[in-house]
Formats: structure tokens, sequence, C-alpha cells
């Protein structure tokens, strides 16, 4: 156990390359008898040295691991060891481990370990010169399978890494949770995280004939993104499906349906502490004239997908109240006086079935009976001059009054004050949708992010991009060098990261030069995750 913890000390310093020297005299604590305090240990300082190289030649560049325990099983030290995509920001413990071991299946699930390496019958046990000279060979093995880096890809990197941009490649099979090892826990206050969402966040199958959507890695990544949120990191989805407002909605209700909406601020609200307060009032046959019409515009925009600035709009004229309906019409906002929208519709059956209980239990009315009252008494009560509206002029500040008044917190009352998802145009004449965190820029993905760190979070130091098309990632990567290049941005850290879609999932149109090249640059940063997992199956 004692000669474990050393190794792991080797471990966690020999990539920063320091002298191996200090322990040669350590002393095991386990000796007894005799000389017990002064006899050192049998490892010389060439195998140490021979250790050491292995590893840096392994890595290309530094890295270090900082939660390891003497109990972790030899198979994940030597993972450990192989994995020389890890850069010095990394911070692997066993559980990551763990993963990148399962990444590719059961193939390499536990990597084969030398006799020279491990004692028999105590894994993670170190006892000799042999059991380092066993993983200086491992090593030598990895470094001399063939690699896609060339010189000049190296040269490329250097060149990066002055601008302040790199590349990684991630295991296919890997979950989302992967990423938890990209990110430096002490940067997390100027760290900000975008993703793209189909089959980096989401993945699908066909179950049954019927296509069935769930997270990209499941209860993990769930995990990993709600720790996200915990840190306060900043993080966006930037989709490339078209910059509509249905295009974000349906993101957003994607996003409900698997559980990690609130991850990005579109988790549904609760209503009812609202509804409840308005079934307080009591039947609507005692509600004074106004109370009853802050009644109905609230029921109308909990119901409908309409917005508090919609209720201005609707006709008196054409409202049509039924017990169990209720349909109206909305005037144009930049047409004529008879301009009118189409017909739309609420059914008595589309209302949330806690409303109608929590209503008919307090009033003894239902959301249309509610709104047949009304239109019934606004009719009654409008003169020959009033102007063709269901709702007074007011309406929005007294709704707003009564969602402050139910203790609905502001961001929640914004839902329905204002539309949230909007469609912009930004610079270059690049349109975009967004809602909340997530935003919808077809192919211009690029323009998408600088515009969030400049309005959504310009104190971001250090940018990670992930997506499952080599293309946009190669593509986002190239516009922040350049951006670094001409003094654009300052001090920011950008790192772009390639997710190839899981096992069954489509490869999306690519340019063969632009993967190419990723790879090459990710090797050349010892980066390439996918490269290095297939590297320690092969041993």
């Amino acid at each position: 156990e004692y000669m474990g913890e050393l190794f792991l000390k080797l471990l966690r310093t020999s990539g920063r390359q320091h002298s191996m020297r200090r322990f040669v005299g350590a002393r095991s604590p386990a000796k007894k008898g005799p000389g017990a305090e002064t006899e050192d240990l049998e490892i010389s300082v060439d195998a140490l040295k021979r250790a050491n190289l292995a590893l840096v030649r392994a890595q290309e560049r530094t890295h270090r691991v900082a939660s390891l325990d003497t109990q972790v099983q030899v198979s994940l030290i030597n993972a450990a060891l192989a994995a020389n995509d890890l850069d010095a920001r990394f911070s692997v413990g066993v559980e990551t481990l763990r993963a990148l071991l399962c990444a590719h299946g059961a193939s390499i699930a536990v990597p084969p370990a030398s006799p020279s390496v491990v004692a028999a019958s105590r894994p993670a046990v170190f006892t000799s010169e042999a059991a380092f000279e066993g993983l200086a060979e491992a090593h030598e093995q990895v470094v001399s399978l063939p690699s896609p880096t060339s010189a000049a890809a190296h040269q490329q990197a250097l060149a990066y890494d002055a601008l302040g941009c790199k590349l990684s490649i991630l295991p296919r099979n890997a979950s989302l949770a992967i990423v938890s090892s990209l990110i430096d826990p002490l940067e997390c206050d100027t760290m900000a995280v975008v993703f793209d969402f189909d089959q980096t966040i989401s993945c699908n199958a066909l179950v049954d004939g019927k296509r069935v959507y769930g997270l990209r890695g499941s209860d993990s990544a769930m995990k990993f993104l709600f720790e996200l949120r915990a840190h306060c990191v900043e993080r966006f989805i930037v989709t490339g499906a078209p910059p509509t407002v249905p295009s974000v909605q349906t993101i957003a209700q994607t996003l409900q349906r698997l559980g990690v909406a609130a991850v990005f601020d579109v988790a549904p609200v609760d209503w009812l502490p609202v509804i409840t307060l308005l079934g307080s009032w009591g039947p609507d046959s005692t509600l004074e004239a106004a109370k009853l019409e802050t009644k109905a515009a609230v029921l109308l925009l909990l119901c409908t997908q309409r917005f508090a600035p919609d209720l201005a709009r609707i006709g008196l004229s054409n409202a049509v109240a039924a017990a169990d309906s209720f349909a109206f019409r909305l005037a144009s906002t930049g047409g004529g006086a008879d301009d009118w929208s189409a017909l739309q519709r609420l059914s008595g059956a589309s209302v949330p079935a806690a409303f109608t209980a929590t209503l008919e239990h307090l009033s003894g009315q239902g959301v249309c009976a509610t709104l047949e009252t009304f239109v019934v008494t606004r009719a009654a009560a409008a003169g020959a001059s009033t102007p063709d509206r269901l709702f007074a002029a007011d309406i929005v500040e007294r709704v707003q009054e009564l969602f402050a008044a139910a203790g609905l917190d502001n961001a929640d009352a914004a839902l329905k004050l204002s539309d949230p998802a909007q469609t912009a145009t930004i610079a270059d004449g690049v349109r975009i949708a967004r809602l909340q965190r997530i935003v919808a820029s077809a192919y211009n993905k690029p323009e998408a992010i600088q515009h969030l760190l400049e309005t959504r979070a310009p104190h971001t130091r250090s940018l990670l991009f992930i997506d499952d098309n080599s293309d946009n990632v190669f593509k986002v990567f190239l516009h922040f060098a350049d951006l670094a290049r001409h003094g654009v941005t300052h001090n920011l850290s950008v790192h772009c990261v390639w997710f190839p879609p899981p096992a069954g999932g489509k490869d999306e149109d690519h340019s063969a030069d632009f993967r190419a090249e990723l790879t090459a640059l990710a090797c050349a940063w010892g980066t390439n995750l996918e490269w290095n997992l297939d590297a320690l199956a092969a041993i």
C-alpha cells in the first residue's frame, strides 16, 4: 500500500517533470525489525527516469491526476497513464477514468495488466524496479503506435496555442458527462459552455416503430448538466435549426421531457398558486367587473399560447364563448380596422386538469365557464363608442399585479408578460431565434456564439463548445482564432470539442479536409481521446 502511494505521487508529479530523486530515500513505515528506519526502497533513479520519460513521450503535453486513492485498481491507473489526451488543466478522478474505459465497451473495460506490473494478490501495489520498467515498456508501446500527427500539425498547434484556441475529440460512445473532465473547477465563474442539441445533449432511437428521445449518457449526463447550473457556469444551446420561434420552442419542450429544462431556464412554471388565488375570489357571479376581467385575462393567458400584450388585440365582436369552449380573433398589428387573425380556439378538454379541479372546488366554475360569463357581461356593458376590444387598455398592468400577489417571481411572470421566444438580426445580418439560453442560428453558429458571449456572458474568459458535427466544431474554432489574431478577443481561452455521433447515430454531412485537419491538430495536442482509447485497446 505504501508503494502504491509512492507510485501515485510519481503519477501526479511526473507530467510536470519534477525530479524523481526525492522518492529514492523514502522509507516504508510497514517495515519491522532492525534497520527499518534506514532501509531504502529498491527503486533506482534510472528506473524512475525511464518511467517518467515514457509518460512524457506518451503525453506530448503534461497532465495531472488529482483524485486517485490507494484502492484504485491497476487497470484504472494504467488507463490514466495511457490517457495522453489530458491537459494540465484537467483533473481526472476514478469515476472519469471508469467513464473513459466504458466509453469503448467491454472490449477494454479492464485492460489486461502485465504480471511484472502488478503483484497477483495485491492489485495497485508496486513492489520493485520491475514494476516501473513494466510501465515504461507499456507506454513505449502506446507511443510506437501509428498516429495521425504530423510535424506540420505540431507547428499549427503551437500557433493556435498562442491564440488561446484548442481542439479535442471525445469518444463517440461516451456519456455527455465526460465533458466534466474538460472543466477546471477554478474557472467556473468565468466559463461558458455551449452545446449543440441533437446528438450532443439528446439522442434518439426507434423503439417499436416510435422515435424515443433521451439524454446522451442518461443519468450521468443529467447529473453533469445540473452540476453546471449549481456551479453557476454559463451554459447555452446553439443549434443549427432554422432561426424561428417554433424551433426554439420545440427544443424547450424536448428539454422539459428530458428533465433538464431548468438547466437552460425553460422549466415549466408552476401556475397553480395563481389559479388558487383566482379560485379564492369565489363564484364569478359575485365578482365586480374589474376582478372578473382580470380573472378571465389570466385564465386565457395560462391556457393558451398567447402573451399579455396580445390581450389588448382580442376583439369583442368576434369572441364566442360557451361552457366548454372559447373562440376569438386578434386585430392585426399593422392592418386596418377590419383586419383580423384566423379564429383561435380554446377547448375545455385542453385546460390542465389541475386548473379545472382547483377552480371548480374553490369557485364552482371552470375556465371556459368563467370566460363565457365575462364575455356576456362585457358585451352587455359595452356602448356604441366602446372600442371593439374584449379587454381594457390597462389589462397588462392588472395581470402583472395579480402575478405578484400570487407570489410569482419576476422571471416566471416574465414568461407570460412578454414572449420570451424572439427572433433578432445580429452582426453581419445573421438571423437568430432565442428563448432563454437556447439559440437557433441555422449555419451561423460562430456568429451566434460570439453574440451570446458579448450580450449574455461578457465576463467569459474560457469558452467550451461541444458539437457532434466536425464542421461546426472546426468553423467555431477558426472563427475565434481569427478574432484573437486580429485582437478582437482578449484573454479568451477557446476549446472546441468534437463529440462524434454515438453508435447508430447519423454522421452528418461534413468536409473531409476539415475533419482531417481537426483530427491532426487534436492528435498534436494529445487531445484525441478516441484515438488514444483505440491505442489502449491495441495493447
